[in-house]
């Protein structure tokens, strides 16, 4: 048996550690992710980047040295191209994949009743099912033929995010998801499938977008989202600047009603803010308001301190930034408002054209102008702030879904 250097060599690929070590992982561990691929080589050669690998696999594959599968709703995985065509056996709940033998004799296996001239080789067959783990940990299953026709399409939840270092702190509460990104029709939307199934309940699933900044990249990334993908609530979280004055840098707000400060159509008779023919405000689902409010009566049993970190009220949105030099005037003009960004209106108004309730949960990273009390801090780390909406954002997920499994919003 050829080794692997022997392999690369024969195909012209140089010799290298990560092709190495991306080869010994599948060896022992096939129809493994590109991320968990990335994981297991970060650990045996260091710090490897995600888009190194994706090339690695992508070249192997290319060269025949690997051959990878696509399930329907899963990511790609890879294995070892041993040369005998194969099927294989998709688990519906986790994924797992098992390589099994040709139905009849050698490939490809099947035959067509028309081949229309071609030259078959090939025929990749999958078997769906539950495997003997999840048949035991999710034994109700009928409503199978539901999930199957979804697949990914109906998940809990979507959370949005305007900057990668926002969903990253998203991420990090989910521990017991295996997190991949969606396909390649879907830049910076991952999945988070949970890896055990929780009582009676089938594995959460959430989607993880990444919208990038402003009002029109969150506004277009949502609706390609939404357009495709069912979830039960849209729930946008990351930092924000402080506007009113007696904001505080590290408070929590959690928006109730959200504003397009950039929209003056005062001239012809709207309120600030109002885009014509549309309303003044959107406003925040109530039952996601409800649950934020349990959420915090919860928290704020086991620590009282919280009750002064967290604030409800108006959000305010634009493409331009608010600094010392228009503060006041955007203060004059909503005085209303708690804070400001780039995307919170644009993601209530696309998720308000989809039926889909909505709330914007930020943490005040810095402050847009003098507040009302010169001792106070101007600023703190864009991941603190991150990582207090992420958590404050998730809290209200888990109670919004807790409360609404009896009864139908």
């Amino acid at each position: 048996m050829k080794t692997y250097a022997e392999q690369l060599r024969e195909v012209g690929l140089r010799v290298t550690k990560p092709r190495l070590a991306i080869l010994d992982f599948l060896s022992r561990h096939p129809h493994s992710s590109a991320d968990a691929v990335r994981v297991a080589v970060s650990k045996a050669l260091g710090s490897v980047s995600t888009q190194a690998v994706y090339d690695v696999l992508h070249a192997l594959t290319e060269k025949s040295i690997l051959r990878s599968a696509e399930p329907a709703g899963s990511v790609p995985v890879y294995e070892l191209n041993s040369n005998f065509n194969h099927h294989h056996l998709v688990c519906r709940n986790c994924y797992e994949m098992i390589n099994i033998d040709c139905i009849i004799g050698e490939a490809p296996c099947l035959t067509p009743n028309d081949t229309h001239d071609y030259r078959l080789d090939e025929a990749e067959v999958t078997f769906w099912g539950y495997c003997p783990k999840c048949q035991q940990t999710c034994a109700d299953l009928t409503q199978s033929r539901e999930r199957d026709s979804m697949q990914i399409k109906a998940v809990d939840a979507l959370f949005v995010c305007a900057m990668g270092e926002e969903t990253a702190e998203v991420e990090k509460l989910l521990p017991d998801y295996e997190i991949h990104p969606v396909s390649s029709s879907f830049k910076n939307l991952s999945i988070a499938m949970r890896k055990t199934c929780d009582g009676e309940q089938p594995p959460a699933k959430l989607l993880l977008l990444t919208t990038g900044i402003g009002m029109v990249s969150a506004a277009s990334s949502l609706s390609s989202v939404l357009s495709t993908f069912s979830p039960k609530t849209v729930i946008c979280c990351g930092s924000a600047g402080g506007l009113a004055a007696d904001t505080r840098v590290g408070e929590v707000v959690i928006g109730t009603e959200y504003v397009n400060a950039g929209a003056d159509g005062t001239a012809f008779g709207y309120v600030p803010g109002q885009v014509p023919q549309q309303p003044a405000v959107f406003k925040a689902a109530p039952g996601l308001l409800k649950a934020a409010e349990e959420y915090l009566r919860r928290q704020m049993g086991e620590d009282a301190q919280k009750k002064a970190d967290v604030r409800f009220g108006q959000m305010n949105s634009s493409d331009t930034f608010v600094t010392g030099e228009n503060v006041g005037s955007v203060r004059e003009t909503f005085p209303a408002a708690l804070t400001t960004d780039m995307e919170s209106q644009a993601l209530a108004q696309v998720a308000a054209e989809f039926s889909v309730p909505f709330v914007a949960v930020r943490a005040i990273s810095d402050l847009c102008g003098k507040p009302d009390d010169q001792s106070v801090s101007f600023h703190t780390e864009l991941s603190d702030a991150a990582r207090s909406a992420a958590e404050t954002a998730y809290g209200i997920l888990e109670t919004y879904l807790r409360l609404r499994r009896p009864v139908t919003e």
